[in-house]
C-alpha cells in the first residue's frame, strides 16, 4: 500500500522519514474488548509487528507478546508541514480488534524492524478499557492530553513556542509516549504506578483523560480515581467530572505534581489539542487559562488540597519528613514525628521535580496569576485548601519547615459527602512508590481506606 502523492501536495512535504526509524501512531487511543484500532505506521525496512502488555515488559521493552502479526513490509509515508498541527494523514497499515480476554490496561503495539541496525522497538501505546459493564475497584487515567502537549514530533510541541502554538494534534508519532523514554514525568512513570498497583492485587481499569473527559458509565461504582506523576492539562468537562465525582461521594488519590493546571480543549473529532481557549492572539498568556485564572476562578488547590508553583522547579529530589505519624494511613509502617520517607526511587527522593503545596493565597481579583512570582510575595498565587486539610507529611527540600521555596506535601482531607482526597504533590512520586517498602505501605493503607468508603457508600 503507498499513498499517492500529486506535484502540490509533494511541494507540502517537508520531509521523508529517511532513517532507520519505524514510525506510528493510533486511533483511537483507547477501546474496550471487541472494539477497533486503526495504526499508522511508516518504515523503511520491513517489520515485526507485535502487541504487548506494558506490564509484562522489562525496561528495555522485551517481553512475550500477546498477540502477533508477524513480518510487514516497509511503507515509508509523507511528512508533510505542519504535520503536529494538523496530523500526518497517513495511511492506516493495519487494525486490532481489542481480543474479548485482554483485561484494562496499557498496552502498545511493539515494531521490531528486521533491519540488524535499529535495535531498539517502536511503541505505539494504546489503552484498553474494561469490558461491558465490568468495573475494577479503581479508575487509573492515563494523561494523554500531558503527553501530546509535551511532543514535540513534526516540529512543534506545548512548549516550543507557547504563545503562538494554538493546536497540537494526536495523529502523529510519539516517541516519549514509550516504556523505553527516559523521563519520569510521562507515560513510563505512569505504567510503573500501573504495574504496581496490578502486582500488589488491586483491581485496577484504565481509560485515558479524553475517555474522563466524554464521559465513564457507572463513574459511581469505583473506590477511588487514581491520577499520578504529572496530569497537567485538563478540560473544563474532566475537572467537572472529577468535582461531581467528590460530591458523589467518591474518593481522590492525587499521586503526582503539577495536576489540574491548564485548561485545554478537544476539537470535535478529538484529534487536535486546543490551547488558549480556541483564540489565536499571537504571543498568548498561556496563565489566562490556568484553572485558578478562569473567571471565576477554579484553584485547583480548593480540589487537590495542594498546587503547584515554579519557585520550586529546581530544587533536588528529597525524602518527606513526617508530621502527623499517628494518621491511619502510616498504619503499620512504625514512623515518628520527622521520619523520612521516600529517600530513594527511580528519580531521587519522593518529592521533587514539579511540587504542589497546600500553602495558598489569594491574589486581587482580576489579577492573573503566572504561578512563578515569588511564594511569599502577596498575589503571587490564588486558592485555599479546605479547611479540614491535613499536611501529613512535607518534603525536605530547601529550607523545609522555615521561609523559602515550597516543597511537596503528602495531604487529606475528608468530603461532605464522606470520601476523601490524598495527595502526594509530586512528579517523582511514583519513582519512589514502586521501590519504598514504607511508600507502598502508606499508599495500600489510602486504596484501602477508598474500599472501606465505597462499600460504605453502596451498602
Amino acid at each position: 500500500m503507498s499513498v499517492a502523492i500529486g506535484p502540490i501536495a509533494q511541494a507540502l512535504l517537508s520531509s521523508i522519514p529517511s532513517t532507520d526509524e519505524v514510525l506510528g501512531y493510533c486511533w483511537p487511543l483507547s477501546a474496550s474488548p471487541g472494539h477497533s484500532i486503526d495504526f499508522f505506521i511508516s518504515a523503511p525496512h520491513s517489520y515485526i509487528l507485535d502487541y504487548v502488555r506494558l506490564s509484562d515488559l522489562d525496561e528495555n521493552g522485551s517481553g512475550a507478546p500477546l498477540l502477533s502479526r508477524g513480518k510487514q513490509g516497509a511503507l515509508v509515508q509523507p511528512v508533510y508541514n505542519n504535520a503536529w498541527r494538523d496530523g500526518c494523514g497517513w495511511e492506516a497499515t493495519s487494525q486490532l480488534i481489542v481480543p474479548a480476554d485482554w483485561p484494562s490496561g496499557l498496552y502498545a503495539a511493539r515494531l521490531t524492524s528486521t533491519d540488524s541496525t535499529n535495535a531498539q522497538p517502536t511503541f505505539i501505546v494504546f489503552v484498553v478499557k474494561p469490558k461491558g459493564t465490568m468495573r475494577g475497584d479503581y479508575l487509573l487515567l492515563a494523561h494523554t492530553l500531558t503527553w501530546n502537549a509535551y511532543n514535540d514530533w513534526g516540529g512543534s510541541s506545548r512548549y516550543t513556542n507557547a504563545g503562538n502554538v494554538f493546536w497540537l494534534s494526536f495523529m502523529r508519532p510519539n516517541p516519549m509516549a514509550s516504556p523505553l523514554w527516559r523521563d519520569i514525568h510521562l507515560l513510563p512513570a505512569e505504567s510503573w504506578v500501573l504495574k504496581w498497583m496490578q502486582g500488589e492485587g488491586h483491581h485496577v481499569d484504565v481509560v485515558t483523560d479524553h475517555d474522563f473527559h466524554l464521559g465513564i458509565p457507572m463513574l459511581d461504582q469505583y473506590a477511588g480515581i487514581i491520577l499520578n506523576t504529572h496530569p497537567e492539562y485538563w478540560t473544563q468537562m474532566m475537572f467537572d467530572r472529577l468535582r461531581q465525582y467528590l460530591i458523589a461521594g467518591g474518593c481522590v488519590v492525587y499521586l503526582g505534581g503539577n495536576g489540574i493546571f491548564e485548561r485545554v480543549q478537544l476539537d470535535a473529532s478529538g484529534q487536535r489539542l486546543i490551547f488558549h481557549g480556541g483564540i489565536t492572539t499571537p504571543n498568548s498568556n498561556r496563565a489566562a487559562q490556568y484553572f485558578r485564572n478562569l473567571n471565576p476562578p477554579q484553584p485547583e488547590r480548593e480540589l487537590l488540597g495542594v498546587a503547584f508553583l515554579y519557585d520550586n522547579y529546581l530544587s533536588t529530589p528529597a525524602p518527606y519528613a513526617v508530621l502527623l505519624p499517628n494518621h491511619r494511613f502510616f498504619k503499620g509502617t512504625g514512623v515518628v514525628f520527622l521520619s523520612k520517607i521516600g529517600e530513594n526511587g527511580r528519580s531521587g527522593g519522593a518529592s521533587g521535580r514539579e511540587m504542589d503545596s497546600s500553602r495558598g493565597s489569594d491574589a486581587p481579583p482580576g489579577f492573573i496569576v503566572n504561578a512563578s512570582i515569588n511564594f511569599f510575595q502577596p498575589g503571587s498565587d490564588r486558592g485555599f485548601p479546605p479547611s479540614n486539610l491535613q499536611v501529613l507529611a512535607r518534603g525536605c527540600n530547601n529550607r523545609f519547615l522555615n521561609e523559602g521555596p515550597h516543597a511537596a506535601e503528602i495531604t487529606y482531607y475528608d468530603t461532605q459527602a464522606g470520601g476523601f482526597v490524598f495527595s502526594v504533590g509530586s512528579m517523582t512520586f511514583g519513582g519512589s512508590l514502586v521501590e519504598d517498602a514504607t511508600l507502598q505501605k502508606i499508599v495500600n493503607n489510602v486504596l484501602r481506606d477508598c474500599l472501606r468508603v465505597r462499600n460504605e457508600r453502596l451498602s
